[in-house]
């Protein structure tokens, strides 16, 4: 989740656990609000098919509650 302080505005970026084996994010203070998810954990061979899956969602202005739901 990444929220911008003054207005408000999130986005909740997530995915299933067997499709997403890391999320990352800006260290501390870090002035952008970059998120990633690192998907698929295994190297992909050429020419064969993988799938993973994840869900954006961006919710104006977002209580702690409101977040707190849609991570669940």
């Amino acid at each position: 989740m990444r929220r911008h302080g003054a207005s408000g505005l999130t986005a909740v970026l997530m995915a299933p656990a067997e499709d997403c084996f890391a999320v990352s994010t800006p260290h501390q203070r870090e002035g952008h609000y970059s998120l990633y998810l690192s998907l698929f954990g295994r190297t992909i061979q050429a020419g064969e098919t993988a799938r993973a899956r994840a869900r954006l969602v961006i919710v104006e202005p977002a209580s702690d509650t409101v977040t707190r739901i849609l991570c669940m």
